[in-house]
């Protein structure tokens, strides 16, 4: 499930970081490598902060 995180709502993925099903870096490395993999064609995220 965790290549997927990104896929989440955020009140699934708050529930998941509590139930301790994932952690909060790893939610965050799913979005961060999904922009990674797609933002260059879409160009939708104009200033990427992910550092």
């Amino acid at each position: 499930m965790s290549d997927e995180l990104w896929r989440l709502s955020a009140c699934e993925a708050a529930q998941g970081i509590r139930d301790k099903r994932f952690s909060a870096e790893e939610l965050v490395s799913s979005v961060t490598q999904r922009i990674a993999e797609h933002n260059p064609r879409l160009n939708a995220i104009v200033l990427d902060l992910g550092e």
